[in-house]
């Protein structure tokens, strides 16, 4: 079987599909030898390093802003989640900004 061949993801599908077989069987189906040889054969091993480094990358700076925004609310005691204290504080940075 090629895994190019139009007919491959239907075969797979229908094979994962087949109600007569149980659940745990059903992977014993794929014919996951030829499959995966070929895929390997097209994989950008370098494209996928880089896109896990840049959503390593986005993480981090997710992890950080998170952190930022959690200690403003430990800081000031007010929660960024109530509309009221997210008003006073964006007031209160835009004040200081324009002191600054």
């Amino acid at each position: 079987m090629n895994a190019k061949s139009p007919g491959l993801i239907a075969e797979l599908a229908s094979s994962a599909m087949d109600p007569d077989i149980p659940a745990g069987r059903a992977r014993n189906r794929f014919p996951a030898g030829e499959f995966a040889d070929e895929f390997d054969d097209n994989l950008d091993y370098g494209r996928l390093r880089a896109e896990y480094r840049r959503l390593a990358a986005e993480q981090a700076a997710l992890r950080r802003v998170s952190h930022r925004l959690r200690r403003i609310e430990q800081r000031t005691g007010r929660s960024l989640s109530r509309p009221k204290d997210l008003a006073e504080l964006c007031l209160v940075f835009e004040v200081h900004r324009h002191r600054v």
